[in-house]
C-alpha cells in the first residue's frame, strides 16, 4: 500500500504569493520554516519548505495570514517541472493558523544622564573639549587719589590690547567734576622712579 501524506506544523516564513499558471489556474505559493526535532538549546537548526495549492477553499483559509504566524498544513509532496528545472513542493489539501507571531519588542532609546546637584535639580554633564578655553578676566583695581576718591585702574599686561589705563567715564581725582583723570599704574611708576635721588655718577678709568 502505497501512501504520500505529509503534515507539517512551523513558522510562516514566505507570505502567501498568487499567480496565475498558462493553463489559466491560479496557484498559490507560500514557505514554512520547520524546526528539526532533537536540536540542541541555542543550536535549532529549521527547513524552508516550499507550499502551494489550487484549491480556493485552501486559498481562502490563507486570508490574514502573516510572517511568523505559527500554522499547520497538511498535504501531499509532489515533484513539479518548471522551465529550466523542478522542484518539490507540498500540495496543501488543508491548513490551519494555530497562533499569530509573537509581538516584536522595539529598541529602547538612549537618553543622556543627568547627575544630580544636591537639592534635587539635575544638571547636564559636559564632556571635556566640548568649550574652548576661556581667557582670563581682566579685573579692575582701585587706586587712591589722595582726598578718598578713587579709581580703577587696569593692569598692565592682563591681555594682548588692554589699554593701560582702564578708568570709567566720568571718574576724575580732583575736588570736583573736571578734575584731573586718575594717574594709571605706569604713571605711578614713573613717578617712583623719578622720585628717587639721582646718584653721583662714577666715572670709570
Amino acid at each position: 500500500m502505497h501512501r504520500n501524506e505529509v503534515v507539517l506544523a512551523g513558522r510562516l516564513s514566505m507570505e502567501p504569493a498568487h499567480r496565475e499558471l498558462p493553463s489559466g489556474a491560479l496557484l498559490t505559493q507560500w514557505r514554512l520554516a520547520v524546526r528539526r526535532p532533537g536540536s540542541r538549546s541555542g543550536h535549532q537548526r529549521s527547513d524552508a519548505i516550499e507550499c502551494a495549492t489550487i484549491d480556493d477553499g485552501v486559498r481562502a483559509m490563507l486570508a490574514g495570514w502573516q510572517r511568523d504566524d505559527l500554522v499547520e498544513v497538511e498535504g501531499a509532496l509532489r515533484r513539479r517541472w518548471w522551465r529550466g528545472g523542478s522542484r518539490y513542493e507540498i500540495e496543501v489539501r488543508t491548513a490551519r493558523h494555530v497562533e499569530p507571531a509573537p509581538p516584536r519588542s522595539r529598541p529602547r532609546r538612549r537618553t543622556p544622564q543627568a547627575a544630580d546637584d544636591g537639592d534635587g535639580a539635575a544638571s547636564g554633564i559636559g564632556r571635556a573639549g566640548d568649550a574652548a578655553e576661556v581667557p582670563e578676566a581682566v579685573t579692575p583695581e582701585m587706586t587712591s587719589c589722595g582726598d578718598g576718591a578713587t579709581a580703577r585702574v587696569g593692569r598692565a599686561g592682563d591681555g594682548p590690547d588692554v589699554p593701560d589705563s582702564v578708568t570709567p567715564e566720568g571718574a576724575s581725582c580732583g575736588d570736583g567734576p573736571g578734575g584731573s583723570p586718575a594717574a594709571s599704574s605706569r604713571d605711578v611708576q614713573d613717578d617712583a622712579v623719578s622720585a628717587e635721588p639721582a646718584g653721583e655718577a662714577v666715572s670709570q678709568s
